[in-house]
């Protein structure tokens, strides 16, 4: 019984008004009435929204709705994604079509959503089981084409971030998701996105409390909706389930942390982080050390070293600042270098240089930063990128455009030389495929190349060529009076070469048209039989060995592996049946046939630093990795991208922060673990989850083959166990311009500023002039390529600081052996030995009045050492170690996202401390600033 029949009852039969009695009295009790049916309502909600089960189906709810069907409404189904707030309202505008808009979306309507829309009565409410069909064609016309049109949506605010994403023509869910924000923005107040919840599932709060995971309601405009919270309960209880202390929990924990978006299509519903493991951190800035006086300034060819206890090559920052001369005591800074002289790695000693005299108190500041390069098809683009407060640029931002001068046409790769001389494989007019050379500032013919070169390499202070007619070396440097001309490695003529893999050890793997060679550097190649006994003949376009000492070959049979341990090759090959995992087979049990592999003719293959292996393909890219398929079982899985693109791959790149570059035909692409993001321009779109496919209806990415016969990727479907086309794949990324080629060279930012009590102070447009100067032996100094400041090796390395040689210096005739400022030897007389370099730094026995600074030293006690130069300048140095047992967690922007807010930043790091692993150290960034773990 409804409660205005309660309440009516209640009273004496004398004063009980009829049903359709309209005198005061019956108003009080309906408006009584229907209070209490809302509260009445509302109760029941609120017991259904503690249980899981019950919230979850809240659409289904009676109650629910039954209370839509009072407001006029038809109950939601749950592939809605819009809802209208005001039925009346939008049937008056589709029937008067007074804009572009409803003009277009009244001609798709059906023919009974029509003919509502032509009887609408304003007087009138319409039937609800009639608005649902206006539902249904308006969730249509959202899942249609992209509605976005200038002159359709004119006089409409439309915010920037949804007209480009409408304008990139997305597809699938993507497509629906821009439809639905460009509609909400259309019609306010008319229409709202479909909410599945009850409105008191937020006490589903109760059950999180048991964790405890309260909902967020702060800030208002993060505040969760039930849907959002019970998505964060399962993945907090999965993960869980799982154990912590992990990279994987860490990334789960710290994605169930961050807000979503659930209006957004499902792979891009989450906001994008990275997890790096052994980041660049900042260390503490310190002077060069002397041990003499005065104390802290250092004169050329003095020494100190560096400690490093990092894992990789790390980074160092460098302040070079000017002194007051003093005559007979101190010189004055001209032309001060920075050399890295020995250390692990160091091929040759590489110095920086600025091209300045420095006054007292004047100074330099000289930052480590990148230069991406990447091949393109409308040219080569070059951009610099400068590293943030916490040490470390990021290749992955826009960076600044810089020109190349002049750069060659055509070009096909790119490797940069251990003195920062860029070459590229280009076009070289009647010599076909030559080499070119960038020094920095203009590009020219590398004398010492030979013609038609199809790939570069440098061991030691040789350049390795590889050709269509053998593998040719030559010196990187050559001395006055050697020959330029390349000479053929022994072993290689005739040797059509595609790839050259160097090995820790100095020898390299080379790939040819017919197979896989090895070189140790000194005997002539030798060639390995792929598949032993088996003798496989195929071309080998990429080689990799990973740090387990497994050899990958990407080939025209796909995808070969070498486990050198086991002496045990293998292939990766199709599956016949309905079991969904690749597997590797013996390449001498079943040699692979045309057609049989799972892959298509595999380019490139590297291992990612997930342990999962790469495969660039001429069908796009795939992964073969290890997926959890319950608690304590993993299965192997091969994941395809064809909703990346299906063009061929040509390169894959890691970068110094762990993400994968893919040099593909269908543009440039980037994996940062768990996303992937496109290169558009100078900016890159976030394009979405690696673990799913974007369609009209997400799901998970599952297992993939190649099918020779019909040219396409096909996918397993776990449901009818059977490999089926993917038709509803949408394509996430069109339209980019192909990329060929990719090059990551170590950099420098310099600012000219003065030593204030702050420190370091700039001066605005004072750019030094810098350049980089190499010794390829003690008796010679070249000219190097573009600035950069020097890797920083683990371990111990030692550095020195040099001045640059007046220009036609010449040493005096009658003193050698003799070193310049800049360190370069003159060679003693044929009968004597060249003493150890170095600068008095160690003080005598007391002089006059106990001074021992310079008082003369006994005969032979620094026979060894060479005592030359005065004081020059001051050198602070800060290194930027990759340290063991360190994680660092990286909150990514997009480009139109907000700065994420500090509740939002405290959230996630106290998850972080609590799921770290123990005895691991842990960050947190937003962006490029470090705001938690450093102290």
């Amino acid at each position: 019984m409804a409660s205005f029949d309660r309440l009516r009852d209640h009273l004496p039969s004398l004063y009980r008004p009829e049903p359709d009695d309209g005198t005061l009295l019956t108003q009080v009790l309906r408006a009584v009435a229907n209070r209490l049916d809302e509260l009445g309502h509302e109760a029941a909600s609120v017991l259904q929204a503690h249980w899981a089960h019950h919230a979850d189906r809240a659409a289904l709810d009676p109650s629910f709705t039954l209370r839509r069907t009072r407001a006029g409404l038809p109950a939601l189904d749950p592939l809605d994604v819009l809802d209208v707030a005001d039925p009346a309202r939008l049937l008056r505008m589709l029937r008067d079509r007074r804009t572009p808009l409803t003009a277009h979306m009244a001609g798709a309507l059906s023919p009974a959503t029509s003919a509502l829309v032509a009887s609408f009565d304003a007087r009138q409410p319409p039937p609800v089981t009639e608005v649902r069909t206006l539902f249904d064609d308006l969730n249509a016309i959202a899942r249609g084409e992209v509605l976005w049109d200038g002159a359709r949506f004119d006089g409409i605010d439309v915010d920037p971030e949804t007209i480009a994403r409408a304008e990139a023509d997305p597809g699938g869910s993507e497509r629906t998701a821009v439809n639905v924000r460009l509609l909400l923005a259309a019609f306010p107040g008319v229409l709202a996105p479909a909410v599945l919840d009850l409105e008191q599932a937020r006490d589903l709060g109760r059950l999180g409390a048991l964790l405890p995971l309260p909902p967020w309601r702060e800030p208002i405009a993060l505040a969760e909706s039930a849907e959002a919270y019970r998505q964060r309960l399962r993945r907090m209880v999965a993960l869980y389930r799982r154990g912590l202390g992990t990279v994987a929990s860490l990334r789960a924990l710290v994605e169930a942390t961050l807000p979503v978006d659930m209006l957004a299509s499902a792979e891009r519903r989450d906001r994008p982080f990275a997890i790096e493991e052994f980041p660049l951190l900042p260390s503490v800035i310190r002077p060069a050390p002397t041990s003499g006086a005065p104390a802290n300034v250092l004169g050329p060819l003095m020494r100190w070293t560096v400690d490093d206890d990092g894992v990789a090559p790390g980074e160092i920052a460098l302040v070079i600042e000017g002194v007051a001369p003093e005559p007979g005591r101190i010189d004055a800074t001209i032309d001060p270098m920075v050399e890295l002289y020995a250390g692990h790695g160091v091929i040759a000693p590489v110095a920086i240089g600025v091209r300045a005299t420095l006054g007292a108190a004047e100074a330099v500041a000289l930052r480590p930063a990148w230069t991406v390069w990447a091949v393109t098809a409308d040219g080569v683009v070059r951009s610099e990128h400068s590293s943030g407060a916490g040490g470390g640029a990021d290749p992955s931002g826009p960076g600044v455009e810089a020109s190349a001068g002049g750069t060659p046409p055509d070009v096909e790769a790119l490797h940069r030389v251990h003195d920062g001389v860029v070459l590229a494989i280009a076009d070289g007019g009647e010599d076909g495929r030559t080499v070119f050379r960038f020094d920095g500032t203009a590009w020219t013919r590398f004398d010492g190349a030979p013609a038609a070169v199809r790939c570069l390499a440098q061991r030691g202070q040789d350049l390795l060529f590889g050709t269509a007619s053998g593998l040719f070396r030559a010196p990187t440097h050559p001395a006055t009076g050697d020959p330029v001309e390349p000479t053929l490695v022994a072993g290689s003529d005739g040797v059509a070469v595609r790839a050259i893999h160097m090995a820790p050890d100095g020898g390299a793997w080379i790939g040819a048209d017919d197979g896989l060679l090895r070189w140790d550097g000194e005997a002539p190649l030798q060639r390995v039989a792929i598949g032993g006994e088996a003798g496989i003949e195929t071309a080998v376009h990429g080689v990799h060995v990973d740090r387990g000492g497994v050899v990958h070959l990407g080939t025209d049979l796909g995808a070969i592996q070498w486990r050198q341990s086991r002496d045990a090759w293998s292939w990766f090959a199709n599956v016949d049946g309905v079991d969904p995992a690749p597997e590797w087979r013996a390449l001498d049990d079943a040699p692979p046939r045309a057609g049989d592999a799972a892959l298509p003719k595999v380019r490139c293959v590297r291992r990612g630093p997930d342990a999962a292996l790469w495969f660039g393909s001429d069908a796009g890219i795939a992964r073969y990795a290890a997926l959890a398929a319950d608690r304590h079982v993993h299965r192997m899985v091969l994941e395809a991208y064809p909703d990346l693109g299906t063009g061929r791959v040509h390169a894959i790149h890691e970068d110094g922060r762990g993400g994968l570059w893919f040099c593909t035909d269908d543009g440039l692409f980037r994996f940062d673990g768990r996303d992937w993001w496109q290169r558009r321009g100078v900016d890159w779109t976030h394009l979405g989850r690696r673990d799913l496919i974007a369609g009209a209806e997400p799901r998970p990415r599952g297992t993939w083959r190649f099918d020779h016969g019909r040219v396409r990727w096909r996918h397993f479907d776990v449901r009818t166990r059977r490999w089926l086309d993917p038709d509803d794949v949408s394509p996430r990324a069109p339209g980019a311009p192909a990329t060929r080629a990719l090059l990551f060279a170590p950099s420098v930012t310099a600012e000219r500023g003065r030593i204030g009590a702050a420190g370091f102070e700039p001066i605005a447009a004072a750019t030094p002039e810098l350049f980089v100067r190499v010794k390829p032996d003690p008796t010679r100094i070249v000219d190097g390529g573009a600035p950069f400041i020097p890797p920083l090796p683990p371990g111990r390395s030692t550095w020195r600081y040099l001045q640059r040689e007046p220009d036609g210096f010449e040493p005096p005739s009658d003193r050698r052996p003799y070193w310049s400022v800049e360190g370069r030897l003159f060679p003693p007389p044929p009968d004597r030995d060249a003493p150890f370099t170095g600068r008095f730094d160690r003080r005598g026995p007391a002089g006059e009045e106990g001074d021992r600074s310079n008082a003369p030293q006994p005969e032979g006690h620094f026979d060894q050492a060479v005592f030359r130069y005065p004081p020059a300048a001051r050198i602070t140095l800060a290194a930027s170690q990759r340290r063991s047992a360190t994680l660092l967690v990286r909150l990514v922007r997009r480009p139109d996202d907000a700065p994420y807010e500090a509740i939002v930043v405290d959230r996630v790091w106290d998850a972080v401390r609590r799921s770290r692993p123990v005895g691991v150290r842990t960050v947190l960034a937003a962006d490029e600033a470090i705001v938690r773990g450093v102290d």
